[in-house]
C-alpha cells in the first residue's frame, strides 16, 4: 500500500539527472512529453520517488519497461491543465546529458532559496489562492510517538511536537506553506504535496519544484524570473504525472469494516492492523480489545497475527533481506517494528531478546496480501485520501 508519490526535496547530489533533462527538453519553444520512472524509497515501496525523462516520441513506460495504461482521474482532484517547472538552473546550462552549469543541487539558504518561496506566493497570488492543503504527508525522522519533535522545529510549530496535525487535508496559509517547503529544502525529514482547487505544488529531487495551475500565470513566471530563478511551462497535467500508480483503496473504515475485522479476530484469535499515515503505526487486535484511535484519512491493512516461533522468523536467510520490515511483540506486550537491511541482520537477535512473537511484513507484489484494506473517510463518509491498493485481487 503506498501513495505513489515523489519524495520531495532531500536529495543532495546533483548528477546529470533525468530531472535536468526535463528542463533541457522544455527550455525551447517546442513542448516535450514527459515519462515518469519510479524508484522505491524502501522495501515496502510506500513512498516512491520519480525522475522525469525526455520521452518525446515514446509512450510512457514503467521501470520494468512495460507501457503504462491510462487510469481514471481521482474524482476529488481538479484537473489543472497548466504546469510549470520552477528551478534555480539556467536553461542555457543544459547539454545532452543534463545540467552542466555551476550550481549544485543543494539550497543556498539565501537568495535562490528565497526565490522559490517568492514563486509560491506569486503563483498563489495570481490564482487567488490563500490556503493550501497538505496531501500525502510523509515523515521519515524518528518516530514522533516515541521522540516528540523539538518545539523550535518547523513541523512542531505547524503541527505540534507530536505531529498530531500533520495529516492529509491539513490547511496552511501561504506563509506556513512556504515555511514547510523551505524546511524540506534544508534537509527536512518530511514530504508532502500542497493542493488547492486552482493550484498544486510538488517538490522533486535536486531543487526542482513543479506547480500545477488552473489558468496560465504569466505574472508569476515574470515574478519568479525577477527573483532570480526560472519558471518554465510544461506540456503535461501535473496531477496525472504524479498520480501514475495502481488502483486506489475506495473502501471506507465504517461499521461494516469493523464487523469484518471482529469476525476475523474471532476466528483467528488475533490480527495485526497496520495504520498508514505520515508514519506507520502497528496495532494488535484480540477479542475484546478496544478499537485503536486512528488518524484522519489514514489507510489500514489487516494482517494475520505474528508468528510465536521467533527463532524461525529470525532464521530467514540474510540474502533474502533487502530492506524489509520486521514487526515483533516485546516481552511486555508492546509492538515494535524496524526496517532491516542486509547489514542489520546480525543485530536482530539482540533486539528481539525476550520477544514473544515476530513477523516479516511482505514487501513485494505476489507475496502475502492483507486480509482487508480500507481508508478513514471524512466526516461526511467520503474517502478523499488517495492510497494505492496492495492486494492484487
Amino acid at each position: 500500500m503506498h501513495r505513489g508519490r515523489t519524495y520531495p526535496g532531500i536529495v543532495r547530489a546533483h548528477e546529470p539527472s533525468p530531472a535536468g533533462r526535463l528542463a533541457a527538453a522544455t527550455a525551447g519553444a517546442t513542448p516535450h512529453r514527459i515519462a515518469v520512472t519510479r524508484a522505491r524509497l524502501d522495501g515496502l515501496g510506500r513512498h516512491c520517488r520519480r525522475r522525469a525523462r525526455d520521452c518525446s516520441n515514446r509512450p510512457p513506460r514503467t521501470c520494468a519497461g512495460e507501457t503504462m495504461q491510462p487510469r481514471e482521474r481521482p474524482e476529488d482532484r481538479m484537473v489543472l491543465p497548466h504546469a510549470y517547472q520552477v528551478a534555480q538552473y539556467d536553461p542555457r546550462d543544459y547539454g545532452p546529458d543534463g545540467y552542466v552549469g555551476p550550481l549544485d543541487s543543494d539550497t543556498d539558504e539565501g537568495p535562490r532559496e528565497a526565490a522559490y518561496l517568492t514563486a509560491i506566493a506569486a503563483f498563489a497570488g495570481e490564482l487567488g489562492v490563500t490556503h493550501l492543503a497538505v496531501r500525502a504527508p510523509r515523515f521519515v525522522g524518528s518516530n514522533p510517538d516515541e521522540e516528540p519533535l523539538a518545539p523550535g522545529d518547523v513541523l512542531a510549530r505547524l503541527f505540534g511536537t507530536d505531529l498530531t496535525g500533520y495529516v492529509d487535508g491539513a490547511l496552511l496559509d501561504i506563509a506556513d506553506a512556504q515555511a514547510l517547503i523551505q524546511a524540506g529544502f534544508r534537509g527536512g525529514t518530511h514530504g508532502c504535496e500542497l493542493e488547492a482547487d486552482r493550484m498544486l505544488v510538488h517538490v522533486d529531487w535536486d531543487m526542482y519544484m513543479y506547480i500545477g495551475t488552473s489558468t496560465p500565470c504569466p505574472g508569476a513566471v515574470a515574478a519568479t524570473r525577477a527573483a532570480g530563478i526560472f519558471a518554465t511551462e510544461l506540456d503535461l497535467v501535473l496531477s496525472e504525472w504524479l498520480d501514475d500508480s495502481g488502483p486506489k483503496i475506495d473502501r471506507p473504515i465504517d461499521a461494516q469494516f469493523w464487523s469484518e475485522v471482529d469476525a476475523v479476530v474471532a476466528t483467528q484469535g488475533a490480527v495485526l492492523l497496520e495504520e498508514h499515515a505520515a508514519w506507520t503505526r502497528w496495532h494488535r487486535l484480540t477479542p475484546g480489545s478496544p478499537r485503536p484511535n486512528l488518524r484522519p484519512r489514514c489507510a489500514v491493512a489487516v494482517w494475520p497475527d505474528l508468528d510465536p516461533d521467533v527463532d524461525a522468523v529470525l532464521a530467514r536467510p540474510v540474502d533474502d533481506i533487502v530492506h524489509d520490515q520486521l514487526v515483533w511483540l516485546t516481552a511486555d506486550g508492546a509492538l515494535r517494528s524496524r526496517m532491516v537491511g542486509e547489514d542489520d541482520a546480525a543485530s536482530l537477535r539482540s533486539d528481539l531478546v525476550g520477544a514473544r512473537a515476530a513477523w516479516w511484513r511482505p514487501s513485494h507484489a505476489g507475496q502475502q496480501e492483507p486480509l482487508i484494506e480500507a481508508v478513514m473517510p471524512d466526516a461526511d463518509g467520503t474517502v478523499r485520501a488517495r492510497w494505492d491498493r496492495e492486494a492484487q485481487g
